[in-house]
């Protein structure tokens, strides 16, 4: 399988690579977030990746430049406005608007 990273980090280590543990929503905004990653810190490697109270949560391995932190919270802020499963403008919301239980942004 050929792998499209344009990153040097080793494989499985980028987010193209743990796309697969988010909805395919914020597929595009993660795949931008990729390249602004790389033009900075080329070899930058994921620690987690996943969904938490309705947006993404990202934390590389080691620390990063301030640009890079202020990358990561910008992306992360943008996901509570996006649908996690469609890509269109979404907000937080509770499962039937609920008071209790998940929280996603669709």
């Amino acid at each position: 399988m050929q792998n499209d990273r344009t990153g040097t980090g080793a494989p499985g280590h980028q987010l193209p690579d743990r796309l697969h543990v988010v909805g395919p929503g914020w597929h595009p905004l993660l795949l931008r977030l990729h390249e602004q990653l790389v033009a900075r810190e080329p070899d930058y490697r994921i620690a987690d990746l996943k969904e938490k109270l309705g947006g993404v949560r990202i934390h590389l391995v080691a620390a990063v430049h301030p640009e890079v932190r202020g990358l990561l919270a910008a992306a992360e802020a943008q996901s509570t406005a996006t649908c996690e499963f469609c890509g269109t403008p979404g907000r937080c919301r509770r499962r039937g608007d609920a008071a209790h239980g998940w929280i996603k942004a669709v």
